[in-house]
């Protein structure tokens, strides 16, 4: 008795899902159908012609794959680089920044006093509430990177 609940249930859930389905069957029954019809008119030679280039094609592009990848002496392998931790003070904020903090750290900082003082106006706090709406979490990923980088 479960088990047919749990079907209804699914059922029901999953009617648009049951649809797709079914149109994707469709789709493979009416391609499958016109592709046996147009090898069926083929004789047994031409048959074979069209499997012998369909192979030739297909190892051709297999051995191109191979050899480019190792051609390029690797590159597309990517190679482990040691971990570089940043630099880290004693608990505080912009007052304890370090000296020489990469450039994308600043760029963050900087951003993240543009945000606060888009709160400042009106049409400032509709821009910063709509940034942050379009990207939740992005206070967070600010925080984190300035405590990253200047607290410990």
């Amino acid at each position: 008795m479960k088990k047919n609940k749990q079907i209804t249930r699914v059922a029901s859930t999953g009617k648009a899902a049951g649809w797709i389905a079914g149109k994707f069957r469709w789709i493979q029954t009416k391609w499958a159908r016109g592709m046996d019809r147009l090898i069926n008119r083929l004789t047994l030679r031409k048959r074979a012609i069209v499997m012998t280039l369909i192979l030739i094609l297909m190892v051709g592009y297999n051995i191109f794959v191979v050899a480019r990848t190792f051609g390029r002496n690797g590159q597309n392998f990517n190679r482990p680089v040691d971990i570089r931790m940043p630099v880290n003070l004693d608990r505080g904020r912009a007052a304890n920044m370090p000296a020489q903090l990469p450039r994308v750290v600043l760029r963050v900082i900087r951003y993240h006093k543009y945000l606060d003082s888009l709160s400042g106006t009106d049409s400032g706090e509709k821009m910063r509430d709509s940034l942050l709406r379009g990207h939740p979490g992005l206070l967070d990923s600010i925080n984190q990177i300035e405590k990253i980088y200047c607290e410990r």
